[in-house]
């Protein structure tokens, strides 16, 4: 797979070989980082502090891996009980 993320948090996933659009998520905040993978997990952090995980399927579908997101500081915005994973 190739992923893409802007910087408006659009992740998009495209098959490698054929380039075709396999999967996508709106992640609905502005990202901070460049995407990190380890194994098969990617990771990026966004504009209200927290860092996000996702897997990608093998039919290139992005879902969150955590049930909430993992925050990297005391005073970044958060709002646990309102959140659900987007992907």
């Amino acid at each position: 797979f190739l992923i893409f993320i802007s910087k408006q948090g659009d992740l998009q996933v495209i098959h490698k070989d054929t380039k075709r659009k396999l999967g996508s998520c709106n992640i609905n905040q502005k990202v901070y980082s460049s995407i990190e993978s380890f194994e098969n997990k990617i990771f990026i952090q966004v504009s209200d502090g927290s860092l996000r995980a996702f897997t990608i399927k093998k039919n290139g579908n992005p879902d969150e891996l955590w049930n909430r997101p993992f925050f990297t500081g005391e005073n970044d915005k958060r709002n646990n009980e309102n959140w659900d994973p987007v992907c």
